[in-house]
């Protein structure tokens, strides 16, 4: 699935978060940016010793919503990156996972059942 090179527990920690987890409201290239974004903010050092930009963790995020895609299907990959845009709009505000996805809970749902 996503390929995010951020290391140690710190990026498993985010990753498990943001992206375990659409095109209709604004396609994945914007939630790829909201998701960098929260891994910039929230966790900078890792972010910086994974990505020399903000451009390069796009492309990487996209890469993995593209395998989706592939994968499991057009259906599961815009759930996803539903889910993805509402859990990096809220994780980025206090960085807490648990907030995150108790407010994105809807989402994941039907992330879960397209994709499970």
């Amino acid at each position: 699935m996503m390929r995010f090179k951020l290391g140690g527990v710190t990026g498993a920690a985010l990753i498990a978060g943001i992206v375990l987890s659409t095109t209709a409201c604004g396609g994945p290239g914007r939630a790829g940016r909201k998701v960098c974004r929260a891994a910039q903010e929230c966790h900078r050092a890792a972010f910086e010793a994974a990505y020399s930009s903000m451009s390069e963790c796009i492309d990487d995020y996209l890469d993995g919503i593209d395998d989706v895609e592939r994968e499991q299907g057009r259906a599961c990959a815009r759930a996803q990156v539903r889910y993805n845009r509402c859990y990096s709009r809220v994780y980025i505000r206090d960085c807490n996972g648990g907030d995150a996805a108790r407010e994105c809970e809807d989402f994941f749902d039907e992330y879960w059942d397209e994709c499970f």
